[in-house]
């Protein structure tokens, strides 16, 4: 073996004696390179996530870039250093962040040493979205504004797209000051917008609508909408009190109205005492346990309450209660009864004794006639007086009837119905009808009363809506004013709403009466101003009368210039003309 390689045998063997006796661990040369330096932490975003590939640089007190290095997937980084630096950390789409520290020790390249632990360095997006309402009650059809601020803080202006994700048939668009936009080009600041929300008619339940800003980074707002729809019924019956015998079956109105905003099935419940039974019938006596009602729909029924057969005299109340299926949704209507002594086998019952109506309306009567015996009976009905020319019919379930059998404990329901004259003066008149038995047994004699009140409506035409008119002349149009009501009108007149200056006149001023389905004209003359200038004008009218008016119509005049004054400067010209030719003959014979 030479001597250079015996130099080098003999060096390596005493290199590992030393490292050997030293104790020196080896896998400290082994560590990565990034591993090495005495200055580390962890980029991280506003929510608490590493950033990968944030770009740090070191710059020393005199402003030279010393070193740089880049984040790994956890957001780890590493420097060698000693001295004073100022660490920049720059990420596209994230603001720059700057921090000051002091490293006591010489750099260390070859081992850890943590003597600077830079901790979590947060980095803020550039770009952000914030909305001081995040969530609103809202209305079916509705459209409302939902007010949100985007703030950009980055280095360079950036261009922002908008988008926006919302629940199908929901509209929705993006307003600034002077109309909808798509995206904006930012600058160091902020901005304050409108996110536009139509409400569908159909809409129910809760959505939420996500409006995002798109730029090197997003942001995101979840906007809530709770729709608010009104769910309400009502119960009403015209009779909630009645008086009873002992035994009889008892009858009561019952309106049952979906005054809310959406459809609603009702299951109908009622609470009486004990050993009484309670049902809820139809016209046509069907039984009903619940109601399907569409916003806005009403159902009449019938509540009918069977009394047990010991009862006692006195005062009872009884609870009808409307429930929805899911049980959101409850009203409740108490009645009462008064029971008393049987003192009769036959009760006639009307209604309405005293109706006050319209001119030219109908009237309707109900009667309920109650055989309370224990025997059927044949019932007679017959009008005794009525107005004259009153028609006064009996009916049941629309067929007219003069007489009717009455089963023991039941009871017979019928209409009185009247038909006055078209045209009827206000008053007060008195209807009497008879109700027997047919052996004579039971007779009882009514008498109802129905009030008359006008019924008035003025209605207006106007002979012509469009007239050309020559300024400084007048125009002439007829209106035509009727009297559609059922009672007389007194004092009517028209009233002419026109332009300033101009001169309208109307003949005759007023008309002292007008009967139902009467009609007068009036002439109207209207004369424009020399200085009119020429153009489209308008002039209301409006037929009024010391009971009712009508509605306003209206007459378009397109005001033009005269012709006339051109046909006069023709008529000079053609003077002038004459008259040279005349002198010119005359000197030509000279």
């Amino acid at each position: 073996m030479g001597k250079t390689k015996r130099g080098i045998l003999l060096s390596a063997i005493a290199l590992l004696v030393i490292v050997i006796s030293t104790n020196v661990d080896i896998s400290a040369y082994v560590l990565a390179a990034d591993e090495y330096g005495n200055v580390h932490g962890t980029v991280v975003d506003e929510e608490d996530q590493p950033l990968y590939d944030v770009k740090i640089m070191a710059y020393s007190s005199s402003g030279s870039l010393e070193a740089t290095e880049y984040t790994d997937e956890d957001g780890f980084f590493r420097f060698s250093l000693g001295g004073s630096y100022t660490i920049v950390f720059e990420k596209e789409g994230y603001a720059t962040v700057e921090k000051s520290i002091t490293v006591t020790e010489a750099p260390v390249s070859n081992k850890i040493y943590d003597s600077v632990k830079m901790g979590k360095i947060v980095l803020q997006k550039a770009l952000t979205m914030s909305a001081s309402v995040l969530s609103r009650v809202v209305n079916p059809g509705d459209t409302i504004l939902l007010p949100f601020t985007i703030s950009y803080i980055g280095e360079e202006d950036e261009e922002v797209d908008f988008s926006i994700d919302s629940p199908a048939g929901w509209e929705t668009r993006i307003l600034d000051q002077t109309g909808e936009i798509k995206k904006v080009f930012l600058e160091w600041g902020s901005l304050s917008l409108d996110l536009e929300v139509t409400v569908p008619s159909t809409a129910s339940g809760d959505a939420v609508v996500y409006l995002t800003a798109s730029g090197l980074t997003s942001s995101t707002l979840n906007f809530t909408l709770f729709t608010h729809i009104e769910r309400e019924i009502e119960m009403i019956s015209t009779f909630p009190y009645v008086s009873a015998e002992l035994g009889r079956i008892i009858y009561y109105p019952l309106s049952i109205e979906n005054t809310g905003e959406t459809k609603e099935t009702l299951n109908l419940i009622g609470i009486v005492p004990e050993g009484w039974k309670i049902y809820f019938v139809t016209g046509d006596q069907m039984e009903v346990l619940s109601l399907y009602l569409t916003a806005g729909q009403s159902e009449s029924l019938t509540v009918k309450v069977v009394q047990p057969d010991e009862v006692a005299v006195g005062e009872y109340v009884l609870s009808v209660n409307a429930v929805s299926g899911d049980g959101g949704l409850r009203d409740s209507l108490d009645l009462g009864v008064n029971l008393r002594e049987v003192t009769s086998d036959v009760e006639v019952i009307n209604t309405y004794t005293d109706v006050t109506f319209e001119a030219g309306e109908d009237i309707e009567y109900p009667i309920t006639i109650w055989n309370k015996g224990d025997n059927e009976v044949l019932f007679l009905v017959a009008v005794l007086s009525a107005p004259d020319k009153w028609d006064a019919v009996f009916t049941s379930e629309d067929t007219e009837v003069s007489s009717f059998l009455v089963i023991a404990g039941e009871s017979m329901n019928l209409e009185l119905k009247v038909e006055p004259p078209s045209i009827v003066d206000t008053g007060s008149y008195s209807i009497k009808i008879l109700v027997e038995s047919d052996d004579g047994g039971i007779s009882e004699v009514i008498e109802l009363r129905a009030s008359v009140v006008g019924s008035y409506e003025l209605v207006m035409e106007l002979s012509t809506l469009y007239e050309t008119i020559n300024i400084g002349a007048s125009e002439r149009i007829t209106v035509e004013v009727s009297n559609w009501g059922q009672s007389p009108v007194t004092t009517i007149y028209i009233e002419a709403e026109a332009p300033e200056n101009w001169e309208v006149s109307i003949t005759p001023v007023r008309v002292a009466s007008l009967g139902p389905k009467e009609s007068t004209r009036f002439t109207i003359v209207t004369e424009t101003p020399a200085d009119t200038v020429a153009g489209d004008y308008l002039i209301g009218f409006t037929a009024i009368s010391d009971q009712v008016e009508s509605d306003e119509a209206e007459l378009r005049l397109t005001a033009k210039a005269s012709t006339s004054w051109g046909f006069i400067g023709i008529g000079v010209v053609v003077v002038v003309i004459i008259g040279l030719i005349v002198m010119f003959m005359r000197f030509k014979r000279r």
